[in-house]
Formats: structure tokens, sequence, C-alpha cells
């Protein structure tokens, strides 16, 4: 009933919106929709005291003026504007005062016929959701109008006319700027931009002066200042009447304007110089033009004729641009665009979206390129598109007029002559040196683009071809120079602000003082102020296009992979007959309920012969099983390979989507052993336990009988598992032990593998008791197939940072977007994909995993899921029911105070409510009645019952089919099972003129109405009632199953890119047992694994015979460079990769990603020419050997290891300031084929002895020893590192860099280590030096000495020693895995070092220390030999990856750096020139010196 009382009424608006009554809204907030709350309550401005929101019917009409002209101005001759617009209000009214999700007002889209389309209903919807900061700020200007005396014009801009025009968001947002400007003291500073700019900071202190008043600004008095020049609002006047109405005071001539800004800043307080009160007015006369909305509005309309777009690839992005040219990238097209028309973005030649201007964005953010706009004039006799006339156009300097052009030319012409940089110049020569050459460079461009329209005129080249041509040719300085013209915008307002002699027939400006004024404020105004304005204007047009465009593609992409059918046997059927029957009867798949018996309808004769054909075929369990899977009950093994491990899980799901058993299988548990193994072998226990699984496999089929085998996709054995499990679902079904064999299917992981992963859904149901992320995999896979919609549903929240369907990869450029916008247009999407399934509740009350599609019920949402699940207590049969149990729970909780505060959320939810009973109940559909079987919404009802009504009494029926059943739907859905009965029933009625929509008591017939899509809307209900409109499920193929193989996105291997490949075989090579095949060459593709082959030979025809650099024998293991053509890959075979190794391959020349469009306006570098990419064997006739060393170095690595990090230095160094103390990183370097190991010796926070991030490392070099049969890809199976070899990267963490970190402890636990004292330890080189001096002075006998942390060589120790008083000596004690080391001598414990040194070391240092020094420099050499070549040789090292800095490699001790001021000496810290250590007197110091106990 409350249902009934909210839809009731006509579609038509009443006549209270149209006298500006406010629309009847229901009281309190609670019980509105979650979704349309946060639309429309979002922003406290537009709510009352009572926080609703309330819609005056001049706010409604307003909008639908704007939305009008926003969306459909350019379709008006489509339909009568009345009539749409009307429509427009009809749907307004449905989301504001009836608050309607936009999902179910396009359930209404047959009431709105031609006028609006279901597509339309949602565009409306996001244009309201615009719609509420649009009139937030009309009201607010509306406001502050009332406090001022604004002029007429300002006064008719805030009138709801406004919104008739186009670009109405304009027009408010100039005259808010008005206001800003003009009247900052109504806003406030806080709101105020008159700060951000150089001029308006000027312009705000001019307002201090009162200049505003003397300029005549202000009605409030007149000053000196009034005759400088016409006001803004004079200007505005006089451009839009198109002549000068209003002039300069030709008076002011006669006055000296130096003498008059003298007097001007005299007046202000403190006095200001004349040249500074001149700029003051300058920059508020040029801010007051800036915002006069006709000046605004003529500019703008000339701007946007004029605007063009530019990039140039900065210097870091040229790498980008290489990659992205050569691998033929998508992106490549946004790299060097010269002077594209803004308005050529957006579409592409074929009328298709293009997301160009997307690309330009998300490469700018990334610091690739940089985005600049100019203005191209085009030719006189340009009347069709701009593309036709590229090549014809010129660069408009902008705020240059005529009399400034020949300067420019001087100018250029000076700087093509001598480009040199004076380093010593003035601040306006380096202006003038950039301007000039930034002008040069747009130029050439241009230049460049306009040679390529010419060649391009004969035909016989191709656009490539032509691009890299034009890249390089020489351009002289005459033919830039014609390119360049005055601005026209800058003309033209000049030609209306400054004194003008109009005399002859052409306009001239009289040369003098003010007007060189003038000619400063207009300058200033365009430059500084509307040029910057309208450009990001311009951006954020085509930033929300592309938005939208990419959106779409996200969209198109996300419902690919939910909007879906559950999985049907559609291939299970006994005969083709019986197959042909589900196909024609759709009815029968779709809603098995709604007849009694669907296998009772078989034909008889038929359903005997199959039974004498198999007898199982109408055994009861055999039937009632099969019924379920027609439903959508299906029952699943998965079987889910681990990728680094010789096993997989194998779990069986039952068709309520719970985990009944799950196994741990050997990945190749299906094979059988060819080789008898040796008795007692570990080959001979492996096969036992293989054929162990194997047979507990089988066992588990016959037991379980599940409906399909799901194999989800993780990689290429995948293909070889299924072949293996298929045969053994063949053995089991010859055997005749299924009901029905199972299908084999390819499983699509994407979903389920977010799933896994999912903190949340790690917590939910029966995840929370899987113990592994692959049995969470393994069980979401299961309940995709089971239903896609409700699996991806749980991965959504409300909070962004927990959204993990967020994080799906559905477009290349979605992490460009916003994320709110991104966040909206998946909801819609999933929304829409709940209206085509609906919400099977009667499923939901015993499936709790299911319940996460009620976020997307229009309604409900994710804070109401827990509300609508308590309405699941019982069985749901009717609407009426729902309705009273959603009042119930609403009003019990406070949700809802009364019953008409549901009325919205009822009204949104019901037309989404699938009632049937599931398959735990023991119900009759018929206990439902039957319009509650549909998805129609309640305002249909009596349509529906009118229309079954007339259809069932003029056919014949057999009354024991209808028997018990009063309702006239009831009955039709029992008597027509197929459309075109009924079709035919009704179209007959209605050309006899028995029946028409008029017949329907109580309906108003709208204007508009579709009569034909309304019979077709009823009609399908009543056959298929409540139809799964979804598609129907699809395994992932082509691309998207190519992208799931390999683990990549798509465009990693799209036509064009470029691979490395390892040679297999080159098949004209014959083999032992076959003759020699067609010349092709087959490799395997790097990194991916994926078999390929490429053609030796061009192509049957031609002529031309081998390719180039193929008239050879490919060997084995060679590596060869190939482009893709395409890429293959299917569910019954492993993926292939086509290749070509010919430069000039037509099918890759066709996939280059410049376009007809793109040619005109872009200009490539000559390094980027693809075609002079060698392709073939990879190092033969390479000519840099450092390019290949670095391709080698920079080759990626499938190295899986939780310390292998895969960026560069600098993240490093951040990864490892994070890190605690002790932890161990990998990474590859830059320059040397070799892995630096970096092992954090430092703490950098927490202590009191912290580093700098950058010292807080000890380096490492660990260099690979290359297998004959390695490809570089994999990590080694010998690692060297100090010298030392080990197996692998855990080997070198517990061997080599835990034992150092236990010696670095064992180093700083030292007696010895530092100065100790009852007050504090001394650790600091600098005090600890200081304090040995002291105490040797004190006693000349004693050997002072103590051990320290080296503070240059992270990871080491130092020795500071000294005697008789002499200087301290420093030495380097080094730290190794296997104890400690002086002057090169090993220890293995500390103590016996220190025992050495006081016993002999000491009074060997002298030679020791020579002798170790050139063991450090030997030991130098030979890392740097084995490091080999620098691969960055010449580049600039950055200041914080130093070897000083950093403590890394090994330096040679006596450069090392002493920070101590006191101590720090070139070369070695030796103790004396002549050697030796002289004891006091000549004395000779015995053996075992003592130290004093205090430093003990």
């Amino acid at each position: 009933q409350l249902v009934q009382r909210l839809s009731q009424g006509s579609t038509s608006r009443g006549p209270s919106a149209s006298q500006g009554a406010s629309l009847p809204v229901v009281a309190g907030t609670s019980g509105v929709s979650q979704r349309w709350s946060q639309t429309y309550l979002s922003e406290p401005s537009l709510l009352t005291e009572g926080g609703t929101r309330v819609w005056s019917g001049t706010e409604e009409e307003a909008e639908a003026d704007w939305i009008y002209q926003e969306v459909f101005r350019e379709r008006q001759h489509q339909v009568d504007f009345r009539v749409r617009r009307q429509a427009i209000l009809d749907v307004l009214d449905y989301l504001h005062s009836k608050m309607l999700e936009p999902a179910v007002i396009a359930q209404l889209d047959v009431f709105f016929g031609e006028a609006l389309t279901r597509e339309d209903v949602y565009v409306i919807a996001d244009m309201d959701q615009r719609w509420q900061p649009l009139w937030k700020s009309y009201r607010e200007l509306e406001g502050w109008l009332k406090q001022v005396n604004a002029p007429v014009h300002i006064d008719a801009r805030l009138r709801p006319r406004v919104f008739t025009l186009p670009k109405a968001e304009l027009h408010i947002k100039d005259t808010k700027d008005w206001f800003l400007i003009n009247y900052p003291e109504l806003i406030g500073t806080s709101n105020s931009d008159s700060s951000a700019t150089p001029t308006r900071r000027l312009a705000k202190e001019a307002l201090k002066e009162k200049l505003d008043e003397q300029l005549g600004l202000k009605k409030a008095g007149e000053g000196d200042l009034n005759y400088v020049a016409i006001t803004p609002q004079e200007l505005g006047d006089n451009l839009y009447n198109q002549r000068q109405l209003h002039k300069p005071n030709v008076e002011v001539n006669e006055r000296p304007k130096a003498e008059i800004f003298e007097i001007a800043g005299r007046r202000m307080k403190p006095p200001r110089a004349p040249a500074l009160a001149e700029e003051m007015v300058i920059s508020l006369l040029a801010t007051r033009l800036a915002v006069e909305p006709r000046v605004r509005e003529f500019v703008r309309k000339e701007f946007r004729r004029y605007c063009a777009i530019s990039t140039y690839v900065t210097d870091g992005g040229k790498s980008m641009a290489e990659e992205c040219a050569w691998n033929f990238r998508e992106n490549y097209r946004a790299f060097h665009i010269v002077h594209r028309p803004w308005n050529e973005f957006g579409v592409d030649e074929r009328g298709q979206d293009d997301p160009l201007f997307m690309d330009v964005m998300d490469l700018q953010r990334r610091g690739f390129i940089a985005l600049e706009y100019s203005l191209i004039l085009p030719p006189e006799d340009s009347v069709s598109s701009r593309i036709e006339h590229a090549g014809k156009c010129k660069y408009i300097v902008m705020g240059h007029d005529k009399q400034d052009i020949p300067r420019d030319r001087g100018k250029l012409l000076s700087h093509i002559g001598d480009q040199s940089f004076l380093r010593g110049a003035d601040v306006a020569s380096i202006e003038e040196w950039t301007w000039c050459r930034d002008l040069t460079r747009r130029l050439e461009g241009m230049a460049r683009v306009n040679e390529v329209h010419e060649r391009l005129k004969g035909g016989d080249k191709t656009k490539e071809t032509v691009l890299f041509q034009c890249a390089n040719i020489s351009i002289g300085s005459d033919d830039l120079n014609k390119l360049i013209c005055p601005d026209p915008i800058y003309g033209e307002l000049l030609d209306m602000y400054c004194q003008v002699d109009t005399s002859e027939e052409e306009k001239f400006r009289i040369e003098n003082p003010w007007n060189t004024l003038r000619k400063s404020i207009v300058r200033r105004a365009l430059l500084e102020e509307l040029y910057p304005t309208l450009w990001a204007e311009v951006q954020s047009d085509l930033a929300r296009q592309a938005e939208e465009i990419i959106c779409r593609a996200c969209s198109a992409n996300l419902a690919n992979l939910v909007d879906r059918q559950p999985w049907q046997p559609w291939t299970q059927s006994k005969s083709a007959d019986k197959d042909d029957d589900w196909k024609k009867n759709d009815w029968k798949k779709d809603d098995w309920n709604n007849k009694d018996d669907y296998w009772s309808s078989w034909d008889k004769k038929e359903a005997e012969a199959e039974e004498e054909e198999d007898p199982e075929i109408h055994d009861p369990d055999s039937k009632s099983e099969k019924a379920a899977r027609l439903r959508g009950y299906i029952s699943a093994f998965v079987i889910v390979p681990e990728i680094l491990d010789n096993f997989c899980v194998v779990t069986y799901v039952n068709q309520f989507g719970d985990p009944v058993d799950a196994r741990k299988f050997f990945t190749q548990f299906y094979q059988k052993s060819r080789i008898v193994p040796e008795k007692g072998s570990f080959e001979e226990v492996q096969a036992n336990k293989k054929q162990e699984h194997q047979d507990i496999f089988k066992q588990m089929l016959k037991l379980y009988q599940p409906a399909v085998i799901i194999i989800p996709m993780v990689d290429q054995s995948v293909i070889r598992l299924k072949e293996g499990v298929s045969a053994l679902v063949d053995e089991v079904h010859n055997s005749k032990n299924f009901r029905s064999k199972p299908e084999i299917i390819i499983g699509d992981p994407t979903i389920p593998r977010l799933v896994a992963f999912d903190v949340r859904c790690m917590e939910q149901g029966a995840y929370k008791d899987c113990i592994s992320p692959l049995q969470r995999l393994a069980l979401s896979c299961v309940r995709f197939v089971q239903d896609p919609l409700a699996e991806a549903s749980q991965l959504w929240s409300d909070a962004m940072e927990e959204n993990s369907l967020l994080k799906l990869r559905l477009h290349r450029l979605q992490d460009s977007l916003p994320r709110n916008r991104l966040t909206r247009t998946l909801e819609r999407t999933l929304v829409e994909c709940v209206g085509k399934a609906g919400i099977h509740v009667n499923r939901l009350r015993h499936t709790n995993h299911m319940l996460s599609v009620v976020k997307f019920l229009p309604g409900f949402g994710c804070q109401r899921q827990d509300l609508f699940r308590r309405c699941l207590g019982n069985a749901i049969k009717s609407r009426q029911e729902l309705v009273e149990r959603i009042v119930t729970t609403f009003c019990g909780v406070g949700a809802c105070k009364t019953e008409q505060e549901c009325a919205p959320i009822i009204a949104n939810c019901t037309p989404f409510i699938k009632i049937l009973p599931d398959l735990r109940d023991n119900w009759s559909a018929r206990e439902t009645p039957a319009f509650d079987r549909t998805r129609l919404n309640d305002s249909y009802h009596l349509w529906l019952m009118s229309m079954c009504q007339a259809a069932i009494e003029n056919v014949s029926i057999d009354e024991v089919l209808i028997e018990g059943l009063d309702d006239p739907i009831a009955k039709a859905m029992k008597v027509f099972d197929k459309e075109k009965t009924l079709r035919d029933t009704l179209d007959n009625l209605i050309q006899g003129g028995k029946w028409d929509w008029s017949h329907v008591e109580g309906a108003e017939i709208a204007d508009t109405l579709d009569a034909d899509r309304l019979m077709d809307l009823f009609i399908a209900e009543v056959v298929h009632p409540f139809r799964d409109q979804r598609q129907p499920y699809a395994p992932p193929e082509g691309q998207h199953l190519f992208s799931l193989t390999v683990a990549e996105p798509a465009e990693c291997y799209a036509r064009g890119t470029i691979v490395y490949t390892i040679v297999k075989r080159d098949t004209e090579v014959p083999d032992d047992d076959a003759a020699a095949a067609k010349a092709n060459v087959k490799v395997e593709v790097t990194p991916c694994g994926v078999n390929g082959s490429f053609p030796k030979q061009h192509k049957m025809g031609e002529g031309k015979g081998y390719i180039d650099g193929c008239e050879r024998t490919f060997q084995p293991g060679e590596q060869v460079l190939a482009r893709v053509i395409r890429t293959n890959a299917s569910a019954d075979r492993t993926p292939m990769i086509l290749l070509t190794v010919d430069k000039s391959n037509e099918d890759i020349l066709r996939n280059f990603p410049i376009t007809k469009d793109d040619v005109r306006f872009y200009m490539p570098t000559a390094n980027e020419d693809w075609s002079l990419k060698d392709l073939g064997v990879v190092g033969l006739d390479e000519k840099d050997e450092l390019v290949e060393l670095k391709r080698k170095i920079q080759r990626p690595r499938n190295i899986r290891h939780p310390n292998w990090f895969e960026q560069g230095h600098n993240e490093a160094v951040k990864l490892l300031h994070r890190s605690p103390l002790g932890h161990m990183l990998f990474r590859p370097s830059k320059r040397h084929d070799a892995i630096v190991g970096m092992l954090k010796v430092r703490s950098t926070s927490s202590t009191n002895e912290i580093v700098k991030p950058s010292e807080c490392y000890r380096h490492f070099d660990i260099f690979e020893k290359k297998d004959a049969q390695g490809n570089g890809f994999e990590l080694c199976s010998e690692l060297i590192c100090e010298g030392e070899t080990y197996s692998d990267l855990d080997e070198i963490i517990a061997r080599h860099m835990d034992p150092i970190m236990d010696n670095l402890k064992i180093l700083q636990e030292h007696p010895r280590f530092g100065l100790h004292s009852t007050v504090a330890s001394v650790t600091n080189k600098a005090d600890v030096i200081s304090n040995l001096e002291k105490f040797s002075k004190d006693n000349y006998r004693m050997l002072m000495y103590s051990l320290i942390l080296h503070p240059n060589r992270p990871g080491q120790g130092m020795l500071l020693w000294t005697t008789g008083g002499m200087r301290v000596k420093e030495e380097l004690l080094e730290v190794r895995p296997r104890g400690f080391a002086l002057w090169g001598k090993q220890f293995e414990k500390l103590p016996q070092l220190v025992k050495w040194f006081k016993m002999t070391g000491w009074q060997e240092a002298f030679k020791r220390r020579k002798a170790f020094k050139e063991e450090w420099l030997q030991k130098e050499k030979a890392i740097k030999s084995q490091r080999g070549q620098d691969a960055m040789k010449g580049a600039k090292k950055k200041a914080d990856v130093t070897a000083q800095d950093m403590g890394s490699g090994l330096l040679t001790p006596g450069m090392e750096f002493n920070s101590n001021p006191r101590t720090a000496r070139p070369g070695w810290n030796v103790a004396d020139a002549t050697g030796g250590l002289l004891t006091p007197g000549g004395l000779q110091t015995p053996r075992g010196m003592a130290t004093p106990a205090r430093l003990r």
C-alpha cells in the first residue's frame, strides 16, 4: 500500500511546479536511499533547518533548461523542445520529490518515448549531481547582489533566464569572479584569490589607496586618474555593440603622464614612486578588465576559436618516448603533439571515443612531457574541418599587435643567427633569449608539420615515412618569420579600448604615451589573467571529456567480467534434439519454478526413447539435480596449481557455495609414468604418490558428481592440466559412474585473486576457515562461476582505501581518473547488473556470502546491508511481506520514525526483488502473486492486468490448466509459454478494435508513451518472469585469456611490441626423425616463457626471398630481437606468439599508433624512428656496446624473493630507512651486470647514534656465475660475494650477512669499544681521538687504543691507537663473516686480534700498513675488472650515491675522508714518515705494553 500510494499520479507534472511552489518532500531523511542522501544531503547550504532538501519549481525549471542546453541542444531536431524538456522535468521529479534512484527511473523509460532513452536517464542523474554546486553558487550570488548596487548587465545575469543559455556554468563563474574582485569585502580575504599573482597583489594594494575611485570605477568620487582609460563596463558595452560607443577622453593627452603619476604616488600612504603608482594602476585596471563578464565572454569565444595544444618531451621522458615509439604504444600519440586544435580531441577519425587527452594528462603527471597552449590562426578560406587546412595556419604571437610583429621578426632573426647564451646578461636579455628559443621551437614544429602536409598530398608515401623524414629538416629563418602573425584578440580589444583614428578606411591607433599605457593594461589582462584562466577552462573541459571516455571503457570492461549469468550446463544434453529444445525454450532455463515440472513437458515418446537409450535419464535424483543446475545451483570441482610449487589444491564446493572437501595433490597427478622407476628409488615413491592422488581424485568424482570442473588460468601449465584431467574424467565416464558428465572449463582468476587477498573477505564466512590464500582462491573461483556479480560485490566498500574493486585493472589509464569519479562509475555499473539479475531474496536467506549484492540494491547500500539481512528471517512469498518486514525492521531499530519514511526505500527496492522459492525451500512458486514474480514497477500493475485479461478472454483455454488461478496475470503466465503466441493475440485484438491501452482503467496515457516498447516489456515478463538479462557465462578468451596466461597486461604484448626471444629450433635444419620443414624459427619469448615463431622468408608471391638477416641458420640459445604480430590463446592449447624480424612488415606498419588525424599535428624526433630499430640476432652487428650492455643489465629478472627489490638506489635507501637493523636488501645494479647487496648496519631512528639513511648500510657486490643453460632472467645457481660462493640469496643472508651483524654486535660489546666513564660513554671519533691524545701525553709509556665503528665505511670497524703522546693512528678493522681482520690478517675472535695487536701488531704497523695498502689496491682493481664495463659511462652520478657518502665498494684506505678537522690530512694516517714507533728517551718499549686501567 505504501508503494501504491507513492507511485500514484500522472507521469506529467502538475501546475504547482510552474507556479514556483515547493515540491513535496518526505519529512526526515533517515528513510531515504543511501545513494540519494549522499547526492542531495551533502551540501548544508541547500538544506532547510530540518536538514531536508526542498526543490522549488523555479529551481527545477532552471535545472531542466540547463540540462537541455548542456546535453540535448545538439539533438534538438530529433524531438520537439517542449516534449523533451517536459520529460527532463519528469525525471527530475522522480529524482527529487519521489526520491527514486536512476536505475528505478530507467525502468519507466517507456513513458518518455522518443524524448529520452534509458541512457539519457542516467545522464540526467549525473547532470543533477553537477547541478547541486552550481545552484549553490547561483543562490550565493543572489545574496551578494542584494547587498550592492550592481550594474544592469550584472543584475541581468542573476536571473533564472541565464540557465537557458549555453554554458551557463561559465556565466555563473564569470559573475562570481566579478564579485570576488570588485567587492572582496562581501566574501572576505580567505575566499578571495586577489593575491594569487603579482598583478592581483598590486591590484589589492591599489584598492587600499582607493585608486578605484580616482579611476572612475566607483561613483564615490573623481580624481586625477579618471581620464586614464574607459571603465571595464564601458569596454564591455563597446564589445557587445561591436563599435566604440565609449572612447577615451582626449583631454588626458594634454597632461604629462609622469606628472599625473607623480601626484598620485605622493597621495599614497606611504608615498610611492611614480613608476610604482603606474604599475598599481595598470594592475588594477587589468584585473578589472579580466573579470568584466562581457570582456571575458568575447575573449573566451575567440580564444576557443584559435586555441591549440602542443606537447614536448622532457629530459626525463626521452627514453620513455623512444620505448613507446619502438613498441608501438598507444600513448606515443601524446608525446609530440604540435598545435593540435583543442576541439579535435575526444573523437577519432572513425567517430569513436579517443582518450588522447587522458594520455597527455597521464604523461604530464608522470613528468614525461610538458603541456602548453598556443593560438593558431586558421586560413581565411577555412570553411570546413580544421584538419583539412592543416599546413596553412599561422602562429599567433600572444599579446603582440601589428606594430610589434616587425620587431619580433628582427629578434627571431638575430636569435637564429647566433643562439649563444650570454651568461652575464641582465634579466631582460635572458628573458628575451628564452622567449626567442621557445618561439623558435614552436615555429619549427609548425613548419615541419606543414612540410608533412605538403608531402602527403602526393599520396606516394606513407605517413610514418614522411613523419620521420621531416623530423630533422632544416628550416630557414625567413620561413619561420612568415609563420608568425599578430594577436587578433589583442588587436580587437585595443581598437575598442584605445584612442583610435577612424578618419581613414582602416582603423589606426594613435601613438601617444596614454595609448601605450592602455596597451600595457590590455596586454597584462590577456597574458596574466584571461589567457591562463581560459586555458584552465579548456583543460577542464577536455579532462572531463576524457574522463567520461575512460569511465565508459572501465564500465564496459567491468560489465564484461561481472555482468554474467551463472554457468549453466547447456552441453550436458543427452541428445542433440534435447539440446535444441533447451535453446528454443528459454523459459525452461531461466524460470523453472514458474512451471509445475519442466521435465513433464517433454514429449512422452521422446522420453521413452531416451529412457531406453539411457535409463538414468528419468532417475528421480538425476532429474532433480539437472533441474537444480538449470536454476543456477552448480556444484563444482576446482583445481588451482601453485605457480612456484609442485602441488595443487583440489576443492569441491557444493551447489550452495559451501566448501565440502579440499585436498592437496601433486600438480602433475594426472600423468601416468611411462618409465618404470627403479625399485626403492625416490622416483618410485613419487610415482606411487601420483597414482594415489589419481585414485583419490577419481573417487571424489564418483562421490560428489560435480556439474563442472574449474581450472583457473594462472599459467601455461593449466592447458596441460586440463588435458590430463579431461582424460581422467573420460575414464570415470566410460565406466558409467556419472549421472551427468561434468564439463571442464577454464576459470577467470581476476576477481577471485582480489577476494583471496582482501582483508575484509578473509575474515568472513568460509574464507575465514581457509588456511592459505590458494584455498581462498579456489573457493572464490567456484563462487565466481556460480554468480560473478555476488562474488565481485564482496570487494566493494564505501571507504575508498578499503575498496578492493578499485584495484581491478580495467583500463590502462584508470589511475589517471579521480578516485571518486571511478568509484561512481563502477557503482553504477554494478547497480545496473543488479537490475538485470534481480535480488533472489529467498536464496540470500540461506547463502550469506551472496548478501553483498544488497550493497547495490536501490534504496539500500553498504550501510544498510545488515538491516536487509534482518528482513530475511523467514521465507518471503510476496512483495507485501517484504514491505511489512522492511517497515518493521527500520522502525524497530530507529532507522525510520514512521511508515511513511520507509516509502522511498520500498519504492526503490521492490522492482529489483526476485521472489522465488530457494532450492532448500518447500513451498511452490504458485504461492507468490503473479505480478510479484515480475521485475515491473508497481505503477505498471493496472496496465499489465488489463493486457492479460484481454489476452485470456480471447483465446481458448483448457480449464484444467488454469484451475485455482483467479489472477489474470497468473493465468496468462500459465497459458502463454511463447512470446509470439501472446504477441499475435494482442495484435489481433488491437487490429480488431477490441482492446488498446486506452482501456486501462485509472491510468493516464502520456503523449510520449511508447506503446510498442511497453507491450514488448509486458510480454517478456509474462512469458519469462524476471528472466536474468545478464550475458550468458563465457570463459576468458582472446587477449584477456593471454593476459591471464602470462600474468601481464595485454598491452605488454600488443602488435608491434619488441620482445627478446631465445631460439629453440630452426625448422630448416631437419630433426633426426623428420625432414626439413617450412623456413620458420621456433623461439621462446622472454620473460613470459611463451612459445613463438617467426618466418625466415617473405610471403609467397612477393619474390623477395629471405628476410634481411635470416640467410643463416639460427642456433639454439641465440637471442633474437623480434616484433609481435599477434598473440593466440585458447582454452584447448598453449598460447603462441606470432613474430617477425622484418622491419618492413606491412602488418606492423598498419598498427603504427599515429593515425591520419594525428599525422597533421605531430612531429616526432628522428631517433624515435621505429624502422631504424634493428631486429634479428642480438650482438652480431651491434655498433654501440654500451647500448647492448645497458639492455642486458636492464633485462627483467624472474627473481621471487622477499628481499629482492627491483627499483633503483634512492628507493632502496628509503626502504632501508624504514626497515629494522640487520635488514638485507638485494637489487639489480644499474651500471654493471651484478647484484647489489645492501645490509643495514647503522640505525636511522630510535637511538642516540643515528645516521643519515644514505650512510646506514654496507654495500656488497654479488656476481653470478653464468650457467651455460641459463637465459639470464633466472637467478644463477652460484653466487659470489666477497670471494665466497653461495647457492642462493638465502644462503648469503644466513652464512654471510647474519655473521657480519653478529660480529658487529661483538665489536660494540667489547670493553674497549669507545671510552667509558661513570657518567657516559664516548664513541664519537673526534672525541675519542682527543681523549686518547690527552691520555697519551699524561702517560708516555702506555699504549692507548680504542675501538669504534668506522664513520665512513658502514659495517666496518676502526682501531684508534697512540703512544708516547704522538698523533693518533687510524686503522681499518675489517668485520668479516668469519671474524675480524687487521691489515689483512684474519682472526676468528676479536680478543685474539686485540691481544696480537698489543703484543706484536703495533710494532709492525708501518710495514703491515704499507703491504695492506698494496693488497687493497689489487683487490679493488680485481673487483673493478669483475664488474666489467660501466653501462652508465659518461652519465653524471647523483651526489647521494657516491662511494664516499655511501661507503660502497672497496676504497683505498689512504684516500678515505677524515671528518675530524684536527686530524684530517691527505694520504695515509701513518705514525711517522721514518717508520716504526719511537719510544721516549730512546728506550725500547717491551712487548705486551700495559694499558691504563681506566681504558680497559
